[in-house]
């Protein structure tokens, strides 16, 4: 049987879209995490994958929006009005929420404010309902995932197999 072969890539957001497609994660030094490819086809693969997480790709736009969120600084909202605005408390919700945005068909969605990991939105009126399904649509998605993988990723410490 032929060795395995290690890879590795720089980017948390690269690396938790890769472990979706199955890859086993074997290290991590520094910024860098390693995976294994079992041969070459999977080289290829991995590779290709690199490649395929670039924009236009909605993976990259939702770390992009989870990025924007986790930046931005404490802004409380003061006229919170419940028939146009809802609170999420999840930043991965929100960033999906955001993301979806860049959809054919929006809802017309905006953040307004955010308080610690509290998301304030607006949205269009008689849209409340929408805003609810689109944020239970995130749990079941491959985004919800991706998300967990990134949480994950960031907890592992350093280790490197011995060869």
């Amino acid at each position: 049987m032929a060795e395995s072969t290690h890879k590795y890539v720089n980017d948390l957001g690269v690396a938790a879209y890769i472990l979706m497609f199955g890859y086993a994660v074997i290290g991590k030094k520094g910024r860098a995490i390693y995976f294994e490819c079992n041969d070459e086809k999977e080289v290829a693969q991995f590779e290709q994958l690199i490649l395929e997480y670039q924009p236009p790709n909605e993976f990259y736009t939702f770390d992009s929006c989870l990025m924007f969120l986790k930046k931005m600084n404490d802004q409380p909202v003061h006229d919170f009005d419940e028939t146009l605005n809802k609170t999420v408390t999840d930043l991965g919700i929100a960033a999906y929420i955001l993301m979806k945005e860049y959809n054919t068909s929006p809802l017309g969605a905006k953040v307004i404010g955010k308080e610690g990991k509290k998301v304030h939105f607006s949205f269009p009126e008689g849209k409340g309902q929408e805003f609810e399904k689109l944020s239970y649509q995130y749990l079941p998605s491959a985004f919800h995932t991706y998300d967990s993988n990134l949480m994950s990723l960031k907890k592992i410490g350093e280790y490197m197999p011995h060869r």
